[in-house]
């Protein structure tokens, strides 16, 4: 199996990918994706988290060695959790189900930061929250705001999350799927 470095590198600029890891590799598999888009490639990022906290996940990245000063979260659980201070690089957003508040946050997470990559962790995050269908509505409308910005995006979704055939769907919308699996 190649690298997630190898399976990166080729991609190119501004693409949308998504990538589908398996639970063993999965956090692995997001240290070196940022590794490779933000300390070697230097790109600013939005980090839409769905399921960890922004401060845990950034000394998560502190200690993996990542450049978290060019990360901006966007978090969906601190704020539910009571949290509501960040540290000047995040948004906290009360509710994973309110899918249009957490596009429009997004957008302004790209526009605040300068982002050139967005990565969302996860689309498998939003299944607990959210319909199917509401989820698939979603993905293609960020999917177009992801185009729209001009920048590229990792969208994550765990192995066996949903059904092949809405795998199949949102393949359609990415410019590639990486199944590490």
């Amino acid at each position: 199996m190649k690298s997630i470095h190898e399976e990166f590198r080729d991609i190119e600029d501004r693409s949308i990918v998504l990538f589908i890891p398996s639970i063993t590799g999965y956090h692995r598999d997001i240290i070196d994706i940022l590794d490779l888009l933000v300390n070697e490639q230097n790109l600013n990022c939005v980090y839409v988290t769905i399921n960890k906290s922004h401060r845990r996940l950034n000394d998560l990245f502190s200690k993996e060695g990542i450049n978290t000063e060019a990360i901006f979260f966007v978090d969906t659980v601190s704020k539910g959790l009571g949290f509501d201070t960040d540290n000047g690089h995040s948004f906290l957003l009360a509710d994973p189900r309110n899918l249009s508040g957490l596009s429009i946050t997004i957008a302004k997470a790209v526009k605040r930061s300068n982002a050139r990559v967005l990565i969302f962790d996860s689309l498998s995050g939003l299944n607990l929250y959210n319909s199917v269908s509401h989820i698939s509505k979603f993905f293609h409308a960020l999917t177009a705001e992801i185009r729209s910005w001009n920048i590229g995006a990792v969208i994550i979704s765990m192995d066996k999350e949903f059904k092949e055939e809405l795998i199949s769907t949102f393949s359609g919308f990415c410019d590639r799927t990486i199944k590490r699996v």
